[in-house]
């Protein structure tokens, strides 16, 4: 059953010191055929890493996306899938990460496609093979899929910002059949609208964020909870005040908890570059689906210790791992920094900041990382030494 008790969040412990750990470079990305601007958490399936690619898949200026392997043991690297790369009418297909195991094929979603309005595809790894199974029309369906699926009993959920009733939808494919099914239409209103993030699964129950809508004075986004087998929607918790933070994206399920970050928010002032604003830079955040208990763990401060959190955190040994999109170095980005790895103690709140990502050939790192087998693996869309972008390793 859920419950909704909101209570007040934890105090934030101040962040320590900057560790000495700087990435390791795995793969740097050559563009062209071999794909540049990686984007987002990679997966893994048979001792690979696989990831997607959002830029100059087949060399030419209307070029889609890759999907591609790397062995981290060897650093072998393999386009294993190009994307169908359409035409200037924008139906080219963009992947968004991220990409999904099931029954040994990776599955995801693309922006654009003949409709412009999202595609479900599919790629046989081991073929090197892959196709579309579902174009969005845009209507009741949905439209833009903006994140990944996930599975359950032998079909694809995922999240699309609109459609339906014109606030986006909750939908399944089936992968066989390439049939989707639109589970539940965001209604806006008192409910939330414009599902935010893709779905976590915790013991048959889908959860997952809403930006628009909150409580009292702040419409800062709800955590909200789907039973597939009933239908059953539920708002479990809305954001109640700029102290909450604002734009939640998606969980992360561990030890019986969810775990999530806002984009905006928190306890402020917040260091943006040169200037300073009242409002916060940003939370990390719990939340107990049986108990209905939401606690802020910690609220950004911007500068050195980041801002505007990129979506999922990773959770390995008692610690979450994120980055931010900006923050870290001064001399990054007109003074705004290029963005931070950083990890979160999730007993205590103590903050580390691991890395403060450098200058990049479009001053903007757009970094992600991901617990896999005990290790952090990473992408940086872009870098002074890989302007195409990176795979690397980061010391947790």
């Amino acid at each position: 059953m859920w419950h909704l008790i909101p209570v007040a969040g934890l105090l934030a412990v101040a962040c320590c010191s900057m560790a000495d750990a700087a990435p390791k470079l795995l793969y740097a990305f050559t563009g062209g055929n071999g794909g540049a601007a990686p984007a987002g958490p990679l997966v893994e399936l048979g001792g690979l890493l696989y990831g997607t690619a959002r830029a100059n898949g087949n060399g030419t200026d209307n070029g889609a996306g890759v999907v591609y392997s790397l062995d981290p043991a060897t650093k072998a690297f393999k386009v294993v899938y190009t994307l169908p790369a359409g035409d200037d009418s924008g139906s080219a297909l963009y992947p968004v990460p991220p990409l999904t195991v099931l029954n040994g094929r990776l599955y995801g979603t693309a922006d654009g496609g003949p409709n412009g309005d999202g595609v479900v595809f599919e790629v046989n790894p081991a073929k090197g093979t892959g196709s579309v199974i579902y174009n969005f029309q845009g209507g009741t369906d949905g439209n833009l899929p903006e994140t990944g699926l996930i599975e359950f009993n032998g079909l694809l959920y995922g999240t699309a910002e609109l459609g339906g009733n014109g606030y986006g939808t909750i939908f399944s494919i089936d992968p066989a059949t390439g049939v989707e099914k639109t589970v539940y239409s965001f209604p806006g209103g008192a409910t939330a609208i414009e599902p935010a993030s893709g779905l976590t699964i915790v013991n048959g129950l889908m959860y997952g964020t809403a930006n628009g809508v909150g409580s009292g004075s702040c419409d800062c986004g709800v955590i909200y909870g789907f039973d597939p087998r009933s239908g059953a929607f539920q708002t479990l918790y809305a954001m109640g005040s700029a102290q909450d933070g604002n734009s939640p994206g998606t969980l992360t399920a561990a030890n019986g908890l969810l775990f999530g970050a806002n984009q905006e928010g928190g306890a402020g002032p917040c260091i943006e570059g040169i200037s300073v604003t009242s409002a916060g830079c940003g939370t990390v955040f719990s939340y107990n689906p049986a108990s209905g208990v939401f606690s802020v763990l910690y609220a950004f401060k911007g500068g050195k210790d980041g801002w505007d959190v990129y979506n999922p955190l990773s959770y390995l040994n008692g610690y979450l791992y994120g980055t931010t999109l900006f923050g870290g170095s001064k001399h990054c980005y007109e003074t705004q920094g290029c963005g931070t790895a950083f990890r979160i103690n999730v007993s205590t709140g103590a903050e580390q900041i691991l890395y403060a990502f450098p200058r990049g050939l479009r001053d903007s790192a757009n970094a992600s990382i991901m617990a896999i087998k005990g290790k952090l693996y990473g992408t940086v869309a872009t870098a002074k030494s890989a302007p195409h972008g990176e795979i690397f390793r980061l010391n947790p």
